[in-house]
C-alpha cells in the first residue's frame, strides 16, 4: 500500500483526474472577467529537437498573445498584479530557462517580429561549457551532446542590446532545496556575479531550478536570494500572480512541448489555475504531466 500511495494512481486514471479539474476551471472562468497577470515557461524553439516548442506553434503562440493580452516584461508583473483592477486585458510574461542556442536562432527572431518582450533565465555553468554542468544537463534532459548546445556569450548580448531581459537559472541548476544555506548562497552569487560581469549590467532577476515550492525551493532558499540582492525570483506554480506573492516566488505556467492554442487559452484565462491548486495539494494527480524547469 505505501509503494502504491508513492506512485499514485495509474496514469488513465491520472489524465481522467486531470480533465476533469480542467473542465471544472473552464465553468469557473466563464464567472470571472477580470484581467489577470500571467507569466509563461518555455524551454526550447526548434524544429526537432527534444523539449521544443516549433518555431510555428511558437509563433502562432505570440499572435494570439499579441491579440488578445498585452505582452509585458518579467520584472512589471508583481506591480501590474498589485492594481490588476486598473488592467484592460490580460497582461502575460514570457520567460525562458535554461539558455539553449536555438532560443537566439529561432525564439529570439520570432520576438522581434512580433514586438513582444521577454526574459531569459540562462544556467551560467551551461553556458559556460562547465563539463560537470554539461554532464548534470545530458543527464536531466536525456540528451546527446549535439542537442545540448548552449547560448553563446555573443548571442546573449546582442539579444540584451534588443530589449531582452536577462536573468540566472543558478549556476548547475541543482535542486536548492537539498543545498546547505552555503552552497545556495554560492549557486546565487557565483551565477549572478558572473552574468554581471559578461553584461555589465546589474542582474536582479532568477529563476529557481523545477521551481516547486517546498520540493525545489524553500522560505531559506527565498530569503538567501533576497540578501544576495535578488528582487524577483520565478517558481513553476500552475496559477496567475496574485498581489500577495511574494516577488521571489511568482509563479508560472510551462508553455513548452507545442502545446495547442486551446491549452495556451485555458491556462491564461484562469482554467489551469484549479489543476494548479491540485497540483500543489496533491501533485500525484498531474505528476509527469508538467515538464520541467
Amino acid at each position: 500500500m505505501g509503494a502504491r500511495s508513492a506512485v499514485g494512481p495509474p496514469r488513465m486514471l491520472r489524465q481522467a483526474l486531470k480533465s476533469s479539474v480542467l473542465v471544472a476551471g473552464r465553468r469557473l472562468v466563464m464567472s470571472v472577467k477580470c484581467p489577470r497577470v500571467v507569466v509563461l515557461c518555455y524551454h526550447s524553439v526548434h524544429p526537432k529537437k527534444f523539449f521544443s516548442v516549433p518555431p510555428n506553434v511558437f509563433e502562432r503562440h505570440l499572435i494570439w498573445l499579441k491579440k488578445h493580452c498585452d505582452p509585458v516584461p518579467f520584472t512589471g508583473v508583481a506591480d501590474l498584479a498589485s492594481r490588476c483592477d486598473t488592467l484592460q486585458r490580460h497582461a502575460v510574461a514570457i520567460t525562458f530557462d535554461d539558455g539553449y542556442r536555438d532560443n537566439f536562432d529561432f525564439a529570439f527572431p520570432l520576438l522581434r517580429k512580433h514586438g513582444v518582450p521577454a526574459t531569459f533565465f540562462v544556467t551560467i555553468g551551461f553556458l559556460e561549457r562547465d563539463p560537470s554542468v554539461m554532464e548534470i544537463f545530458r543527464v536531466l534532459r536525456r540528451a546527446r551532446d549535439d542537442e545540448l548546445q548552449p547560448l553563446m556569450w555573443a548571442q546573449v548580448r546582442e539579444m540584451r542590446r534588443a530589449g531582452m531581459e536577462f536573468g540566472t537559472h543558478t549556476y548547475s541548476h541543482r535542486n536548492l532545496a537539498r543545498m546547505s544555506s552555503t552552497a545556495v548562497e554560492a549557486e546565487g552569487t557565483r551565477s549572478k556575479l558572473i552574468l554581471e560581469d559578461r553584461l555589465g549590467e546589474r542582474i536582479t532577476t532568477m529563476a529557481y531550478p523545477f521551481g516547486a515550492w517546498g520540493r525545489h525551493f524553500t522560505g531559506s532558499t527565498m530569503a538567501i536570494m533576497s540578501r544576495i540582492r535578488y528582487e524577483y525570483a520565478a517558481s513553476t506554480v500552475f496559477r496567475a500572480v496574485r498581489p500577495t506573492d511574494s516577488p521571489l516566488a511568482i509563479p508560472r505556467f510551462f508553455a513548452g512541448d507545442g502545446i495547442d492554442l486551446t491549452t495556451l487559452r485555458d491556462k491564461v484565462s484562469g482554467a489551469w489555475d484549479m489543476l494548479g491548486y491540485v497540483r500543489e495539494k496533491m501533485p500525484w494527480v498531474v505528476r509527469g504531466s508538467g515538464g520541467d524547469s
